[in-house]
């Protein structure tokens, strides 16, 4: 075979592969009503799996008995998830006015001190916008809440007689591995972020908790966007020391930097392998076709796509890639 046959080969190659991309990204969007709630029950039974095996194995409780209990307790935990939304939103809600008067006296004193000649009406938002993204946010929130149902049914059916060994096994270890480790740092992410707000005696302590519990679940970026998020509070509203304020950014970044660089390494190893940027990607792709849940599952979904490709020897340089391992995909694929 010509260099000029082998080029084409791999122009065609590259073609097909990116209509394909194209074709399975539309439909996975399309599709997206009922994938959603497929992958969270997905994660969430091999999360649970072990809870169920513990009451049926350990216990001696029937297998049925065991499902119903482990099925109670995931409602318990969205339940409660769902009500410290709603209370955090309506919060947010409550405050909007004074939050609103708070930054036009912010934006009118910086902007005297700048020389802006701008409106405030300009600058600032209005109470019913911020009550408007207030509202947004909670119906992103309830959906998932409000798809458990569906998640339940096929949970039901995940968890009835499956036995997984080779590869099935080894993404369901890595998977757990993920869920349960990430599920345990950002529970201490949310509640150290809670109670250190809490002593500080910043408002609404429990609602930055909750959200910087759920946006630790996004590597990277919702680590800084948790440790950020209290700042126009802090700005805003209340009469806050400068030490409050300082030590209500300072002492949560500290603690998201150890969870984040010393903690979790630890504890998660080398279980997803996958590249920083890698992940920024993922998180931009699954961002555009599943939405806010689509960032959550960015990476667990994308350290499954590798174990995948890496088991190919003809797809294996791409998941050397994806994993930031140049060199290995380069002698690869010139083996």
């Amino acid at each position: 075979m010509t260099t000029s046959e082998t080029s084409l080969l791999r122009i065609q190659a590259f073609s097909l592969l990116t209509l394909a991309a194209i074709a399975v990204g539309a439909a996975l969007h399309w599709l997206t009503p009922v994938m959603v709630p497929f992958m969270l029950a997905l994660f969430l039974t091999v999360v649970l799996t072990p809870l169920i095996e513990m009451l049926h194995e350990r216990l001696h409780l029937p297998r049925v008995l065991a499902l119903v209990l482990t099925g109670v307790v995931g409602l318990a935990g969205a339940s409660l998830l769902a009500l410290l939304v709603v209370d955090s939103v309506g919060q947010l809600r409550a405050s909007a006015d004074g939050y609103i008067r708070d930054l036009e006296a912010f934006l009118q004193a910086w902007s005297a001190r700048v020389g802006i000649d701008a409106s405030i009406e300009e600058l600032a938002p209005s109470a019913d916008e911020l009550q408007a993204w207030a509202g947004a946010l909670a119906s992103t929130l309830m959906g998932i809440v409000s798809q458990g149902v569906l998640v339940i049914i096929f949970m039901l059916f995940l968890v009835s007689g499956r036995s997984y060994s080779g590869t099935l096994g080894e993404v369901e270890q890595r998977i757990k591995g993920y869920v349960v480790t990430k599920g345990i740092v950002s529970s201490i992410t949310g509640v150290a972020t809670w109670l250190i707000l809490w002593w500080l005696g910043i408002e609404m302590a429990p609602v930055f908790g909750l959200f910087a519990f759920l946006l630790n679940f996004i590597p990277s970026v919702g680590s800084i966007i948790g440790t950020l998020l209290p700042l126009p509070v802090l700005l805003m509203g209340g009469d806050y020391s400068t030490t409050q304020q300082v030590l209500a950014i300072a002492l949560p970044g500290l603690m998201q930097a150890i969870v984040g660089n010393v903690l979790e390494p630890r504890m998660l190893g080398e279980s997803m392998s996958l590249h920083p940027v890698t992940i920024l990607l993922a998180l931009i792709f699954w961002g555009m076709i599943w939405g806010f849940v689509g960032t959550l599952l960015a990476t667990p979904v994308t350290a499954i796509v590798r174990i995948l490709l890496d088991k190919l020897p003809e797809t294996r340089p791409l998941a050397e890639l994806m994993a930031g391992r140049l060199a290995g995909a380069e002698g690869d694929s010139a083996s």
